[in-house]
């Protein structure tokens, strides 16, 4: 995932930092909702998910 965010270009943060920051936050999110299965991302439908992380996820790759 490094080379991948590298090639969209610099950032205040550089690239591996930005690639772990979007990996805890994806992974995080999948915990909750399929291990943890915490309320109430575990019954959110997945538009709705997307729409609540989407925006952070798309944040981590370019700042």
């Amino acid at each position: 995932m490094v080379p991948r965010i590298a090639d969209l270009g610099p950032g205040p943060a550089d690239p591996g930092t930005r690639a772990g920051m979007f990996a805890s936050r994806l992974l995080g999110a999948a915990l909750c909702r399929y291990v943890l299965r915490l309320p109430p991302l575990d019954t959110m439908d997945t538009e709705e998910v997307v729409a609540w992380i989407g925006p952070a996820l798309r944040r981590y790759p370019v700042e």
